[in-house]
C-alpha cells in the first residue's frame, strides 16, 4: 500500500475494511516520518562523543580459570549529549536540603547500554567517566541514562 495525498483524486481507495487498512498504513508512514524528523533534529543537538564499555569476564588459556572481569568496550564513538541538573534534595531527619546533581545522557535508542556499564564521554574539550546507574528510558527519537561518577575517577 502507498499513501497517496489528498488532491489525487483520480486514484481509486480502497472501500470497506480495506480502506481502514490504508488509512492505518498512511497514519503509521506519517508518524514514521515524524519520527524521523524528531531524530534527526535531537541528534543535531549531540556534542560529544561516548565509548560504551561493559564488563567481560575471561578465560585464563594457561590454566582454564577465569581472570578478573575487564570493562572491554561495545560501542565507540556514539555520538551523545551530556545534560546536568541540579535537584533539591531534603531528609526528614535533616533541616538543610542536601542539592545532588544528575547527569543524563542523551543518544542514539539503536545502542544498548545496561545499567552497569561503563560511559567515556568526552563533550567540550573534557573526556569523563561514567557509570550507567540504571536501566535507561528509551524511546522512538533518542534514549537518555542516568549516570553517576564512578569513585575514583574525575574529570581530566
Amino acid at each position: 500500500l502507498q499513501c497517496r495525498k489528498r488532491s489525487d483524486s483520480q486514484v481509486q481507495r480502497p472501500r470497506g475494511w480495506h480502506a481502514r487498512v490504508y488509512r492505518l498504513a498512511c497514519a503509521l508512514s506519517e508518524a514514521d516520518m515524524v519520527t524521523d524528523r524528531v531524530r534527526r533534529a535531537v541528534e543535531r543537538l549531540y556534542k560529544g562523543v561516548a565509548v560504551i564499555s561493559e564488563l567481560k569476564a575471561e578465560k585464563n588459556e594457561a590454566t582454564g580459570g577465569e581472570l578478573p572481569p575487564k570493562f572491554v568496550p561495545i560501542a565507540e564513538d556514539v555520538k551523545c549529549r551530556l545534560s546536568f541538573s541540579t535537584v533539591r534534595t531534603t531528609d526528614e531527619s535533616e533541616s538543610t536540603a542536601a542539592v545532588v546533581q544528575v547527569v543524563k545522557l542523551f543518544c542514539s535508542p539503536d545502542i544498548t547500554i545496561r545499567p552497569g556499564s561503563r560511559i567515556s564521554v568526552t563533550q567540550e574539550g573534557r573526556t569523563t567517566v561514567y557509570e550507567a546507574s540504571g536501566a535507561p528510558a528509551v524511546y522512538r527519537s533518542h534514549q537518555e541514562v542516568i549516570l553517576t561518577i564512578p569513585r575514583g575517577t574525575y574529570a581530566q
